[in-house]
């Protein structure tokens, strides 16, 4: 079954974990952390993201992180890249130090900000790594206490819930996170809504993309037409979707129509590859950039008006 793509979102709070291959350690020293740090604060510096926890554990990572224009998946491949290669020349290794993707978590800010700082400062304690949160040196509690962080954290937002004064605040939040040491482990945290999304069912009903529709109710609309409905909806002449081109306003129309023809539609991505002149793979790749942006009014107005266009065919209804 092929993975659901991303949601890449500008301002939003993520729950990133990356794990070591096969759950090997990716962390064999202090160096290792320290060197980890220093990569994640340039990008911090570079991407302009906020980091509101950090958790190195010795076979995995966790982040808490709202992103900002830089696409959060570019940010993290060039860190766990960087990493890799810096861990397999410092200890004369080959082959992967992470397992595979990170996961990345879309999370509803304003009701899980706090339980999730909470909850990845405590998971040296959960681990039995410390007794203390506070007593573990890879951890971003500290800096909620005042410590220093290699990496900037964003102490003060979370800490403007447990009050104005900085001293106090740090004391109430504190004693937050203690309340939760008999905690165990949060499945929610990890798993949600597709593995994707951790909110209020709002939350998540704003942001999954539309789904496609079943094979059952997809039109058999005949290809020259589809192309014309879309193309017309985008201003552009038919013939202009037609081969190869890097023109933003035909590559718009392109991808959605590779879209809603292999989404609501009976046609197949090789037929309309071989209608429009182009490879296959572009019409996949136009597919999954469509379904990243989904979640956004826009997006899902143009689906609503395109499929509004498409509707004068009747359904095919299978036998």
């Amino acid at each position: 079954m092929p993975r659901k793509p991303r949601l890449e979102i500008p301002g939003a709070l993520y729950h990133i974990i990356s794990r070591g291959n096969a759950r090997q350690k990716m962390f064999l020293s202090d160096d290792d952390c320290r060197r980890y740090l220093t990569y994640l604060a340039a990008y911090q510096q570079r991407d302009r993201f906020r980091v509101f926890a950090y958790v190195l554990m010795p076979n995995h990572v966790h982040l808490l992180i709202e992103t900002a224009a830089v696409p959060l998946s570019r940010t993290m491949q060039r860190l766990n890249s960087r990493y890799s290669q810096a861990f397999n020349r410092t200890h004369r290794r080959v082959g992967h130090v992470l397992q595979g993707r990170y996961h990345a978590l879309l999370c509803e800010k304003d009701a899980y900000l706090l339980a999730l700082t909470r909850y990845l400062h405590l998971n040296p304690v959960r681990a039995k790594l410390v007794k203390e949160p506070g007593d573990y040196p890879w951890s971003s509690y500290g800096a909620y206490g005042g410590r220093p962080s290699p990496v900037a954290i964003e102490s003060a937002e979370v800490l403007r819930h447990f009050g104005n004064g900085v001293r106090s605040a740090r004391a109430r939040y504190q004693r937050f996170v203690h309340e939760a040491l008999g905690d165990g482990h949060e499945r929610a945290y990890y798993a949600a809504v597709e593995g994707r999304l951790l909110g209020s069912e709002e939350f998540v009903a704003r942001l999954r993309p539309t789904e496609p529709a079943p094979p059952s109710v997809r039109r058999p609309i005949p290809i020259p037409r589809v192309i014309a409905l879309v193309a017309g909806y985008f201003g552009q002449e038919p013939r202009a979707l037609h081969g190869p081109g890097k023109q933003r306003n035909r590559l718009e129309a392109r991808a959605w129509l590779a879209y809603v023809t292999s989404r609501h539609t009976t046609i197949g991505a090789s037929q309309l590859a071989e209608a429009l002149s182009v490879d296959p793979s572009c019409m996949s790749r136009a597919v999954q950039h469509i379904e990243t942006r989904l979640h956004s009014t826009k997006a899902r107005s143009t689906l609503a008006a395109l499929l509004t266009l498409l509707g004068d065919q009747p359904p095919h209804a299978e036998r």
